[in-house]
């Protein structure tokens, strides 16, 4: 008596199924992972605007004021330097926010970037 070894046609097909079902919930949960995911490009981005908004504030420093030149303020209107990181910020999905503490002659500022990546930098002035 002979016995046939292998595997038949439709076992194969149901076996192709199987791992193309699997395959592609794979694929498409890595996808979902990936784009919440902070990516380092996306890290740099947010990191370079900090260290922009920093260096504005470094170079209105050296002139007397160690305070941040593109804070909305109802009497002047925002230097283009200062539009022109908000544009480019707002329109990457970024949100640029300063603070400043002051502890005797020591000013401290903080540049955070939230949004699609984040970063944060920080500078300690004594006068």
């Amino acid at each position: 008596m002979n016995k046939q070894r292998g595997i038949s046609l439709i076992e194969l097909v149901i076996f192709i199924l199987i791992i193309g079902i699997t395959g592609t919930a794979i694929f498409s949960t890595f996808n979902t992972i990936l784009k919440g995911a902070n990516q380092p490009d996306k890290i740099l981005k947010a990191s370079q605007i900090a260290n922009a908004r920093m260096k504005m504030i470094l170079i209105k420093g050296l002139a007397g004021s160690f305070t941040d030149p593109c804070l909305a303020n109802d009497n002047a209107p925002l230097p283009d330097a200062c539009q022109d990181l908000n544009t480019y910020a707002n329109g990457e999905g970024y949100t640029i926010h300063s603070s400043s503490s002051t502890s005797g002659k020591a000013t401290t500022l903080i540049i955070t970037v939230s949004g699609m990546g984040s970063a944060s930098t920080s500078m300690r002035f004594v006068e």
